[in-house]
């Protein structure tokens, strides 16, 4: 499974809207990044293929960058 980052909400959902136009189910998470610090929490979406999760989008500025 490859993780993708982004900036801002509105990317998560217009990649969400996206992949479920290309056939994908997609479900809005809460996931959690590789930062340091104590809030690791993030909002996300996962891309499901059949029973494989190809794609993970984690909102972080710090990760995405």
């Amino acid at each position: 499974m490859k993780t993708l980052y982004v900036n801002k909400k509105s990317e998560i959902s217009m990649l969400k809207h996206a992949f479920e136009m290309a056939g994908f189910r997609c479900y809005r998470v809460r996931t959690d990044c590789s930062c340091t610090g104590r809030d690791k929490s993030r909002n996300g979406i996962l891309v499901i293929d059949g029973d494989t999760v190809r794609l993970e989008v984690a909102r972080c500025k710090a990760c995405a960058k």
